[in-house]
């Protein structure tokens, strides 16, 4: 037996996810309904520059530093959730909740799952934005 805290030993969920759509285009839609094409291009391209340096901060991090890793996820968590991209806020809140306890191991594949997430979500976004009438491509976000 080992003295491993009981959600080191749960097994990982990598289809937890998988279930739910990358991104939820109504949110998009309501978002850019409310501000305009113009702000949510330059609120959406600041959204995806903030998540790209939280994800750097996320690297940077040891998994002792638990405070910080879990403000750093529950930015991404909420802002994500946010702008519909459903898939990478849980994948941001399971780190989050797990920040207190997680090992170093949990962590690193916590944070590659993430990373994982983001791409996929990126790319989604960026697609559905280029689809939509009115809104042009974001600045710097290509890709």
């Amino acid at each position: 037996m080992t003295d491993a805290p009981a959600a080191d030993l749960a097994p990982a969920e990598p289809t937890a996810d998988a279930v739910l759509p990358i991104l939820d285009p109504s949110a998009i839609d309501e978002f850019v309904e409310e501000v305009g094409n113009d702000a949510a291009a330059r609120t959406l391209a600041t959204y995806l520059s903030e998540a790209e340096r939280r994800l750097a901060s996320l690297r940077a991090l040891a998994a002792d530093q638990r405070e910080a890793i879990h403000v750093e996820a529950h930015t991404l968590k909420g802002s994500s959730g946010l702008f519909g991209l459903l898939r990478l806020s849980t994948a941001a809140c399971r780190l989050e909740r797990a920040a207190a306890t997680m090992t170093a191991d949990a962590y690193r594949s916590m944070r590659n799952d993430l990373e994982a997430i983001h791409l996929e979500s990126r790319s989604a976004l960026l697609t559905y934005l280029k689809q939509m009438r009115g809104v042009v491509a974001l600045e710097g976000a290509n890709g």
